[in-house]
């Protein structure tokens, strides 16, 4: 089940045209990874101490929790286009995955509980992934102080999971301020608006200098500013975009010449 799932997102992976290549093939290795974690994970609580239907009530409890994770993941798999359907996969997987570890604390099934805060802090509003952590841990305290569980366990793992939500937080926040930052980087600063209205008014660099008052070594540089982020090679280019984006108002068409009466 699990190669067929990859090797059925790789394909969708091949076939996605809607995005930048680069970019989706790195975003798309890193939700393949963490799956493989995910998965790698349940599968080792099923040969950890106490063994999932060998150790009684609890064993019961650690192998109907591994079948809901397992169901979580495999539609966490699928649903990589649905936003939705992957919020409610990271509430029942951080539900499932805070039972299991502490129903089996010798278990790798604190890794799942870390997947599903991160990637809660990394792609969902900060309410939203609060919301999932803090269930994953409220279901991690309430099954390891159910059955005895140790200190250090407690608090090692609340830790865990709190520590890479915030590490998600942390990362969101630093894709969001790139993401604005190269926004901005695209956006013309009040003085090359300036500058490109002058350009656009058919003013030379020695000329705009003289306005400004500033060197026209100043305005070169402000013009090759310009030039880059609006994709012109020369000022006839740099003047047409003024135009079509409202920093210069194009010339009004000269009016008809009267014909002369005969």
């Amino acid at each position: 089940m699990f190669l067929f799932l990859v090797g059925r997102k790789l394909a969708a992976s091949r076939q996605d045209q809607a995005l930048p290549a680069r970019m989706a093939d790195v975003s798309h290795a890193m939700y393949l990874f963490r799956a493989a974690v995910v998965a790698v994970a349940l599968v080792a609580v099923c040969f950890a101490q106490p063994h999932p239907w060998t150790a009684g009530s609890r064993g019961l409890a650690i192998a109907v929790t591994l079948v809901i994770a397992a169901i979580g993941w495999i539609t966490w798999m699928l649903a990589e286009r649905s936003y939705r359907l992957r919020v409610a996969d990271l509430i029942v997987l951080g539900a499932a995955g805070g039972a299991l570890t502490g129903l089996s604390p010798n278990s790798a099934a604190i890794a799942v509980c870390c997947i599903v805060t991160f990637s809660a802090g990394e792609h969902l509003r900060a309410d939203l992934s609060l919301g999932i952590s803090t269930e994953t841990l409220a279901a991690f305290l309430a099954a390891a102080l159910a059955t005895g569980a140790s200190t250090g366990d407690l608090f090692g793992y609340a830790a865990a999971i709190a520590g890479m939500w915030i590490l998600g937080v942390t990362r969101r926040g630093s894709m969001l301020r790139a993401e604005q930052a190269e926004q901005d980087a695209g956006r013309l600063t009040p003085r090359e608006s300036e500058v490109l209205r002058l350009i656009a008014a058919g003013e030379s660099n020695r000329a705009i200098a003289r306005i400004l008052f500033v060197s026209e070594a100043t305005v070169k540089t402000h013009v090759n500013r310009i030039f880059a982020k609006t994709g012109s090679r020369d000022r006839a280019q740099a003047t047409r975009y003024a135009y079509a984006h409202g920093y210069a108002d194009p010339p009004a068409p000269a009016a008809p010449r009267a014909r002369p009466h005969p």
